[in-house]
């Protein structure tokens, strides 16, 4: 029963923790709300030259519209993504360094895990627009926290406190 009560206090650390993050975010800088609407086209097949060319001239013009649209909504979702990386990561990070020294297992896996998650949430919106150096080091920074995490682990486990 103890075991049950443990693995849902470190599920839950792990999702609230990405969401309090995100929504404290959207409290300075709010996420641009975006109607959607969902467009079905039925085309015939045409049969002429004619008809083929105003087919590729149709599909180039839909394609245009749709790459307009995703770059609109980029640039209304740059700012809160902006922000998000620049709060999630270091709250991110504290949270897994804190976690790995907790003697609560719970809270600590929790922490953890809430921490990468929180990680991911904050680079997935804005990792398109960091250049390849940024993305390196940021994976580069991420694997050697990842080694930290497991060296501190491991260690505890062979050195158990006494």
């Amino acid at each position: 029963m103890l075991r049950k009560f443990q693995i849902v206090i470190a599920t839950g650390i792990a999702i609230v923790l990405p969401i309090l993050v995100s929504f404290g975010v959207n409290l300075f800088q709010p996420y641009p709300h975006f109607e959607q609407h969902t467009a079905v086209t039925v085309r015939i097949t045409p049969t002429t030259p004619e008809g083929w060319k105003a087919w590729e001239e149709e599909n180039v013009a839909d394609k245009r519209r749709e790459r307009e649209q995703r770059d609109a909504i980029d640039q209304a979702t740059r700012p809160f993504s902006r922000l998000l990386i620049l709060v999630a990561t270091p709250i991110g990070i504290a949270a897994i360094l804190v976690g790995s020294y907790l003697k609560i297992a719970s809270v600590g896996t929790g922490l953890i895990f809430g921490g990468a998650l929180t990680l991911v949430n904050g680079y997935s919106g804005y990792w398109a627009h960091l250049d390849n150096g940024l993305r390196l080091a940021s994976i580069l920074a991420g694997l050697c926290l990842v080694g930290l995490v497991l060296y501190r682990q491991s260690n505890a486990a062979r050195n158990p406190p006494t």
